[in-house]
């Protein structure tokens, strides 16, 4: 509610992120409550025993486990833990990661212009921005600069 008050927005994902885990465990503690609260009001007023309020407790903490996992594939409200499963799973972080390291490669070279392929995959959290195909942009010159490069370009 503060960032949403003097922002007007949600906020950062990371914020977003622990509210919807204090959200959950928050379900839970809450469901455990009732279901205690409310076998305690019955006990003794229904002709059959109920079962007990732990098989119950389990299987709140089962949906919120399944809530996770289900529909993977769905991107549309992504947290930074989920995101992170999401690109795992779909093998995302693995290809930037291969072709993060063989830019390393050429830019570590002997060459002094450094060509860079483009990324095939931009996962949501490992990727920010990339170099342009034009030398002069601030980003090029940058990474030219850290490598030590007289120019970078990306490859198209």
């Amino acid at each position: 509610t503060p960032s949403l008050y003097a922002m007007g927005s949600a906020g950062p994902d990371r914020q977003i992120n622990i509210v919807k885990i204090w959200f959950c465990l928050l379900l839970f503690l809450n469901e455990g409550y009732w279901i205690g609260y409310i076998h305690r009001k019955l006990e003794g007023k229904l002709p059959v025993a109920m079962p007990d309020v732990r098989l119950y407790v389990a299987g709140v903490l089962c949906l919120i486990l399944i809530s996770f996992v289900v529909n993977v594939d769905n991107r549309l409200f992504d947290y930074s833990s989920y995101a992170a499963y999401v690109s795992l799973k779909a093998g995302e972080a693995q290809t930037f990661d291969k072709e993060y390291k063989e830019r390393l490669e050429v830019l570590n070279g002997p060459e002094e212009i450094a060509v860079l392929q483009p990324y095939s995959v931009t996962p949501w959290l490992l990727y920010f921005d990339d170099v342009e195909t034009d030398i002069y942009d601030w980003k090029n010159v940058a990474v030219a600069r850290w490598y030590g490069k007289d120019k970078v370009i990306l490859d198209y």
